[in-house]
């Protein structure tokens, strides 16, 4: 049995009255199959993060009488109306392995940065040294595709370089407090909205992304299409303090 087929079946018979051997061996082909496995995974972790973001408030009366009202009976060609479902089932599957996608490369990208931070502590590989936000701005023109901002941090700022990861180009700014490095990572090609988990916090009027990973804390917000990623050992209280 093809892959399309059995995930067809899969998805359409998930609470079946009767059980058919068409079933049994669309269910046998996923089991044995990784790329079916991997499809129903990122499939089943769209719906809890629909699950998850959709409000559940209830209907109003007004469209709950509306739906509850008794329409006249139609005929439909059951071809027809299984492609319709089939159709629609696939589209959503898809989407949901689109979004999983999406949520895997910035988690991949989120991973790197911290990797980076780590490679690099005490400064190593700065590339200019100064507590100027004019200078450290105007020596990032030409280096980046966006104009680096740099924020105002209650933080000592240390300098700055250029970094890449896969073949992406970030500004890196360093900042020192409380005795610890702090680094800020700049981009356009990370949105902390596709985090699927992660804790989301209000700072001085932004809204900002909190994640862990490997011991050291992030926060991550946008501003003006350009992703701010601030990483340190730090507590996330008093990463935010920083803010």
């Amino acid at each position: 049995m093809k892959c399309g087929n059995a995930r067809k079946i899969t998805y359409l018979s998930e609470y079946p009255e009767v059980v058919t051997q068409e079933m049994v061996e669309a269910k046998r082909h996923v089991n044995e199959c990784p790329e079916c496995r991997t499809f129903f995974e990122q499939e089943r972790a769209f719906s809890a993060l629909v699950r998850e973001k959709v409000a559940k408030d209830e209907a109003p009366s007004e469209l709950r009488r509306l739906l509850l009202k008794p329409v006249p009976a139609r005929k439909i060609h059951s071809k027809l109306l299984y492609k319709i479902i089939s159709i629609a089932a696939i589209l959503m599957l898809f989407a949901g392995g689109y979004i999983f996608k999406l949520h895997s490369d910035t988690a991949s990208l989120v991973e790197k940065i911290v990797n980076d931070h780590i490679d690099f502590q005490s400064y190593s590989g700065i590339q200019i040294i100064s507590s100027d936000s004019g200078e450290i701005k105007t020596w990032f023109n030409g280096r980046v595709d966006f104009g680096a901002v740099v924020p105002g941090l209650s933080a000592t700022l240390k300098g700055a370089r250029l970094c890449l990861l896969d073949e992406k180009r970030l500004a890196l700014i360093f900042y020192e407090h409380g005795g610890s490095q702090l680094s800020l990572f700049m981009t356009t090609e990370l949105n902390p909205e596709r985090l699927l988990t992660d804790e989301e916090v209000i700072v001085k009027d932004k809204k900002v992304h909190v994640v862990e990973r490997k011991g050291y804390n992030l926060l991550l917000w946008q501003e003006r299409g350009v992703t701010y990623a601030l990483v340190s050992d730090l507590s996330i209280e008093e990463l935010k303090k920083t803010l």
